[in-house]
This record gives C-alpha cells, sequence and structure tokens, in this order.
C-alpha cells in the first residue's frame, strides 16, 4: 500500500499554479507572432502583459511585486525593477493593459501528483 503526501490543500495549490500558468501561456500563444520584429521596449510589455493576466481577485502587478530579467546572445544580463519597471507597468496601463483570457478557454487537467 502506498501513501499519499499530498493534502488537499497542496493539491489545490498546485491546480491554481497551473492555472495560472495556462492563462500566462494563453497570452503568449495569442501574441507571439509580434515577437520577432518586437523591440525590447514592447518584449518587455508582452512579460508584464503575461505575468498581469493570470493574476487573482484584486491583486495588481506592480514593481514591488516583479522584475524582469533581461537576457540575449548580444545582450549583457540585466534585471530590470523599482522605478525603471515601473515606467514599463505605466506604459502598460497606459495602453489599456491585457485584454482578459476567456477563462473558458483554459483547459484545466489534473496536475500529476
Amino acid at each position: 500500500m502506498t501513501s499519499n503526501n499530498h493534502s488537499p490543500l497542496s493539491i489545490n495549490h498546485q491546480s491554481t499554479q497551473y492555472s495560472h500558468y495556462l492563462l500566462q501561456y494563453r497570452y503568449l500563444e495569442r501574441e507571439f507572432e509580434s515577437f520577432p520584429n518586437a523591440s525590447l521596449d514592447d518584449l518587455i510589455k508582452h512579460a508584464l502583459k503575461a505575468l498581469s493576466v493570470s493574476l487573482s481577485g484584486e491583486a495588481e502587478l506592480d514593481a514591488k511585486s516583479a522584475s524582469i530579467s533581461i537576457v540575449g546572445a548580444d545582450t549583457t544580463f540585466s534585471i530590470l525593477e523599482g522605478e525603471k519597471l515601473q515606467s514599463y507597468l505605466d506604459a502598460v496601463e497606459q495602453e489599456g493593459g491585457v485584454e482578459p483570457i476567456a477563462t473558458e478557454d483554459v483547459e484545466m487537467e489534473e496536475p500529476e501528483i
């Protein structure tokens, strides 16, 4: 007989994380064709929009709860946070945020445990 070390709380948390991931994935899937021609600024805004679609309730993406890492073949690694990140968050807000992703478009599967 095998024991299951996963509590209902653990399973619910994993399902919630999975649904957040799916919302981010759907956003990126919807927008990815524009990425090859996008500027770095636009790619940063897409990353922030992908993060924001998965927030629940009254949660809001802000410069205190997020950071963006920038990497690339011809780019020095850097982390965008604080005031610099806030300028991108403000730009996303001025652009009207992101069109919501319908939850019925997100297929939930039971996570393997």
